[in-house]
Formats: C-alpha cells, sequence, structure tokens
C-alpha cells in the first residue's frame, strides 16, 4: 500500500500459468484483426481474463485499496500495441519524447496525457486503471508511460517527464 500511495501505482504479477496468458494473447489478436472495433466488450468476449482480475494477488491489491465491495467499470477496451517496423526499432524514449512512434494498426494514445476523472479530488483513491499485459512488452511495441506521483497534481510539466516509469 505504501507504493501505492507515494507512486499512485502498482506492478503485479497475477501468477498465473503461461497457457492462460497465451491463450488470452491468441484472443485478443483474432478479435483485432476480424473485430477491431469491440470497443469496451472486451471482457465479455474474452471470460478468460476473469482468471486474472480473480487471481488473489490482483483481486487482493484491488481490495485493499477500494475495498471489497469494489465494482468494475463497464470501460474496457484493448488497446493493441504493434511492433515498429524492423528499420525504425532503434526507439529512444526519453523524457522529452512526447508521442513515441508505434506500429501499424496500434490503438494506443502514446502521448504525455493526464486520466482523470472531471475535476474530482478525492482524499482515498474512488476508482482504478488497470492495465494487463499478456505477453512480454518491449519497447518497440509502444510503452506505456506513469509518472510517480502525478496523481497529485492536476497536470504534469515537462519537468516531470524525466522520473517516468516505463
Amino acid at each position: 500500500m505504501r507504493r501505492f500511495v507515494c507512486d499512485g501505482f502498482l506492478v503485479l504479477d497475477s501468477i498465473q500459468d503461461e497457457t492462460l496468458h497465451q491463450g488470452i494473447v491468441d484472443k485478443l489478436q483474432y478479435l483485432n484483426k476480424h473485430e477491431p472495433e469491440i470497443g469496451n466488450n472486451v471482457l465479455p468476449r474474452i471470460s478468460e481474463l476473469n482468471c486474472v482480475l480473480d487471481s488473489p494477488q490482483i483481486r487482493g491489491a484491488i481490495e485493499s485499496i477500494l475495498g471489497r465491495d469494489f465494482m468494475l467499470h463497464p470501460h474496457r477496451l484493448s488497446t493493441p500495441g504493434e511492433p515498429l517496423p524492423e528499420g525504425a526499432r532503434e526507439l529512444q524514449l526519453g523524457h522529452d519524447v512526447n508521442g513515441p512512434p508505434v506500429g501499424h494498426g496500434s490503438k494506443g494514445f502514446t502521448m504525455w496525457h493526464k486520466d482523470k476523472l472531471g475535476r474530482a479530488r478525492y482524499h482515498t483513491p474512488r476508482f482504478l486503471y488497470l492495465f494487463y499485459f499478456p505477453q512480454d512488452t518491449p519497447i518497440d511495441r509502444g510503452p506505456t508511460r506513469v509518472i510517480p506521483g502525478s496523481q497529485y497534481y492536476d497536470h504534469s510539466t515537462e519537468a516531470d517527464y524525466p522520473f517516468a516509469f516505463v
């Protein structure tokens, strides 16, 4: 909890079998290819994701932060990050890079931005964003970057970028 309160994020392992994660990858790849606009239906379409959410490590962390009666928000989507072409993989991800390039077919938003619930500011967490990476995510697939402690600011500035966690 201390790490979450200070940094605003945790990196956890669901400790699930690799075959579960690979099955999820296979289904995601199929859906992204054949039904690219599944929107918020990723959880109903890939029920195996519930195994990850219900794992003791993940559920325990969520309950520690939000309490046992938490609800899952219906906003659940897939944002695939496709690898960059072979010649473009010398990606230098510095703090001054606002929107690093992503491969063709990627849907992720890579520019620095701050997700928030309107202008709401609470002293205790009311909601969480969960990111799940069912496979290795090398930098050439497009990074997910987080600035530790930025949950306490209205907005981030360039002075914060050198502290980003990838």
